[in-house]
């Protein structure tokens, strides 16, 4: 079915106002419709409404009218919107306005170079991402690549409200405003093109009956697996030697990591799709009661391989111990840390490219941070996925910031890609080496 359309013209609200809840004259129990078909457009682009959480809302259908989340529809059209629990007042008054020196036209291009650069780091992403072997997996990957998607479109969308402020106070003029319209419509379309391609290319399922097939085969699958790995547990403690002890902990544990990963991912996805709707709770509950007794048996077994281990090479280990790894508050200081270098790697990147120097030695410096930066993220996010001391929700917090971490990398790995392009093109006979020689 088609889905149906309600048109927003956005004018500029001046003033604030306010609904209190002694105007409704009593609460009263009402039968409506929620309206996930009816799609909201703002100066004809479309918009994804959510909450104050960041989760998707949607109209509600009541006596014949649509109506709007007010949240959604007051930040949608540039306005501050405050809940007062204890006055049951919601107040709408015009956001904190954007600084001038950001509403030029050269820092309006420039927002809109970077988010067409943010696109094309994300559709890079999206071509070197590999389809994974499970569901749940790909389940992930696809909710991390449409994450970072959903930003830029939220991004473009204040990107617009701010155009329309610089044409209204007339610091854009007509041309100027119409040229950055046409780009932000052909980076909607873009974007639209790519949520298509992101969910053909991982196999998600939108449908809840094929969704909780899959993860029900995943769990089945995993609990096949888990009877295997007992038994390889078994043959690594019944090892008469080191030697053979070694070879069979080697092996047992790989499998072991792999498989605590898959029970892992089973799990978010498990979240995931109940948190969009994909699923019920009925399903989810028992699900997830499988996913979290696979869980409980892949500790069991880490704890039998650290006893059999302490007992051949004499470590001190005890049952869930992890002596080389951190706690939660360890590894956010770490986390904290990287990005905090990655962002100033950004920033120096960024302002290397738009100075246009030449200074090859300025260029390896970069490069060579960024190389370490990488290096660094990428022990931090295998310690993240092998720690035991995190719980599933905070080894999820580190990795969606890591996610975020590694996109500042590829944004200045692009600046510092452009530098070299234009180095290059300065410098295309035989008397210059390039950078990278």
């Amino acid at each position: 079915m088609k889905k149906k359309r309600l048109a927003l013209l956005a004018l500029p609200l001046a003033g604030a106002f306010a609904l209190g809840a002694a105007a409704a004259g009593g609460v009263q129990q009402i039968t409506a419709y929620l309206r996930p078909d009816v799609t909201v457009e703002l100066d004809g682009y479309r918009q994804v409404m959510t909450d104050r959480n960041g989760n998707t809302v949607y109209p509600v259908e009541y006596n014949g009218s649509t109506y709007l989340p007010i949240r959604a529809l007051g930040e949608m059209l540039g306005q501050q919107v405050v809940w007062n629990p204890d006055t049951l007042t919601v107040a709408l008054s015009a956001r904190t306005g954007t600084p001038a020196e950001s509403l030029s036209p050269a820092a309006l291009r420039s927002r809109m170079t970077a988010l067409e650069n943010r696109y094309a780091s994300l559709a890079a992403d999206l071509r070197n991402t590999d389809k994974a072997s499970s569901y749940a997996e790909n389940q992930n990957r696809y909710g991390k690549l449409e994450e970072r998607r959903e930003a830029i479109e939220d991004a473009a969308t204040f990107l617009l409200i701010d155009c329309r402020e610089a044409r209204y106070g007339g610091t854009l003029t007509a041309s100027e405003y119409q040229a950055l319209q046409d780009r932000l419509a052909t980076l909607e379309d873009q974007l639209d093109t790519l949520k298509d391609s992101i969910r053909t290319k991982f196999g998600v399922y939108e449908d809840g009956a094929k969704t909780e097939q899959a993860l029900r085969g995943e769990a089945d699958r995993l609990d096949a697996e888990l009877t295997a790995l007992r038994r390889q547990v078994a043959n690594v403690e019944a090892a008469d030697s080191k030697s053979v002890w070694k070879t069979r902990d080697d092996e047992a544990r790989a499998d072991w990591r792999s498989f605590r990963t898959d029970v892992r991912a089973l799990q978010l996805a498990l979240n995931d799709s109940l948190r969009r709707d994909v699923i019920g709770y009925t399903a989810y509950d028992e699900i997830r009661a499988d996913a979290d007794a696979l869980d409980t048996a892949s500790k069991e077994l880490g704890d039998r391989l650290d006893r059999a281990q302490a007992r051949w090479d004499g470590t001190a280990t005890q049952p869930g111990a992890e002596p080389s790894g951190k706690d939660y508050e360890g590894y956010l200081d770490d986390l904290a840390a990287l990005e905090t270098d990655s962002e100033a790697l950004l920033t120096d990147a960024r302002e290397f490219f738009t100075s246009k120097t030449q200074d090859r030695d300025a260029y390896r410096a970069l490069e060579k941070r960024l190389d370490t930066l990488d290096d660094r993220a990428d022990r931090l996010e295998d310690a993240v996925e092998d720690s035991r001391k995190l719980s599933r929700q905070q080894a999820h917090e580190l990795l969606s910031r890591l996610d975020k971490v590694e996109n500042k990398l590829d944004q200045a790995d692009n600046f510092l890609d452009k530098a070299e392009d234009r180095y290059d093109d300065d410098h295309d006979d035989d008397d210059h080496d390039d950078w990278d020689d």
